[in-house]
C-alpha cells in the first residue's frame, strides 16, 4: 500500500491549473483592474489547492476535513470573482463562461474528495465517544477517487471495488488537459 502525493490528486492537478490560468490571465490587464479584481481572483485561487495540499499533510480526518472545506471556500470566493470579471467584461463572455464551467467541475472532484474522506473517517477504526484523537496512524490515499462523476456528482457504481473501497482510474483528459479558458 502506497503513499499518494496530493500532486498525484486530480483534483489538486485541477485546482492548480486553474489558479495558473488566472494569473496568466490577470498579469494581462491593466492597472486598475489587476488591482481591484485581478489580485483578489488569484488569491482565491491560490488558496483552493494550497488548502487541498495543507489537509492532505494532516493527520487526522478532522484536520483533512478542515482545510478540504477552506478549499471549498476558497472556490466559492474563486466563482465570485470569476462572476465580476465576466459582469466587468474582462474576459470575453465565452472564456469567462467556460471558466465558470471549469470551476463547478473542480467543485464537484473537491465535493466527492470530500465525501470520500468523510467516509474513510467513518469506516476508520471505530474510537470511543470520548477519544480525543483518531488511532489509525495511516490513511490510504492510492483509492481516493480521481474523476468519472455521474449527472449528480457521485461516484459510478463501476469506480468501488466489492469491498466498497475506490478504484483507481486513470486521469481524465477531457479536464486535465484542455485549455481551460
Amino acid at each position: 500500500m502506497g503513499y499518494a502525493g496530493f500532486e498525484e490528486l486530480d483534483v489538486y492537478r485541477l485546482a492548480e491549473r486553474i489558479a495558473d490560468r488566472c494569473y496568466e490571465v490577470v498579469s494581462s490587464w491593466r492597472s486598475l483592474d489587476q488591482e481591484t479584481v485581478g489580485k483578489q481572483l488569484i488569491r482565491a485561487a491560490d488558496s483552493i489547492g494550497a488548502n487541498i495540499a495543507e489537509g492532505h499533510g494532516r493527520y487526522y480526518y478532522g484536520d483533512q476535513l478542515r482545510f478540504l472545506y477552506y478549499a471549498r471556500g476558497s472556490l466559492d470566493e474563486t466563482r465570485h470573482w470569476m462572476r465580476r470579471v465576466r459582469n466587468r467584461q474582462l474576459l470575453p463572455l465565452e472564456s469567462a463562461d467556460k471558466a465558470l464551467g471549469v470551476l463547478e467541475e473542480l467543485a464537484k472532484k473537491l465535493n466527492a474528495y470530500i465525501s470520500f474522506i468523510r467516509r474513510q473517517r467513518k469506516n476508520s477504526n471505530k474510537q470511543p465517544a470520548n477519544a480525543v484523537a483518531e488511532q489509525s496512524p495511516f490513511y490510504d490515499t492510492t483509492a481516493i477517487p480521481q474523476h468519472n462523476f455521474g449527472e449528480d456528482g457521485g461516484l459510478r457504481s463501476d469506480e468501488i471495488d466489492e469491498d466498497g473501497s475506490f478504484v483507481l482510474s486513470e486521469s481524465s483528459p477531457d479536464v486535465l488537459d484542455e485549455p481551460l479558458f
